[in-house]
């Protein structure tokens, strides 16, 4: 009876340790998905935001506002995106330049490297 009670509560813990790594791996997909239309201005490429990136700036303002920790969530999926390797770096005029071309007034912060963890 104890090795079977032994065994319940080792695949209870893997089988919700799998749910968790699930639900983090998800947890910047619409983030990505919508900050990537911008990529290709803040690193440079293009001359100047797409619509398209400036109606995604907006879909994630309202995450921002909408979702409990949902600015402090964006800034480190977006600092995840930065980092990883896969696009030449940020440059922070282009992050800049977002506000004036899309005319949004953000409510979460771009950085390739900021603490995401101070944003309230």
């Amino acid at each position: 009876m104890a090795y079977f009670v032994a065994f319940l509560v080792f695949f209870l813990a893997l089988s919700t340790s799998s749910l968790a790594c699930d639900l983090n791996s998800d947890n910047c997909s619409d983030i990505n998905s919508n900050f990537t239309l911008c990529e290709t201005f803040v690193d440079g490429i293009d001359l100047t935001p797409s619509s398209q990136c400036c109606d995604s700036l907006n879909n994630l303002n309202f995450i921002a506002r909408e979702e409990s920790g949902g600015a402090q969530r964006i800034c480190q999926c977006i600092e995840n995106m930065a980092n990883n390797g896969e696009h030449p770096r940020y440059i922070e005029s282009r992050i800049t330049d977002l506000y004036s071309y899309c005319q949004v007034n953000l409510s979460f912060p771009i950085s390739e490297h900021m603490n995401c963890s101070s944003i309230s």
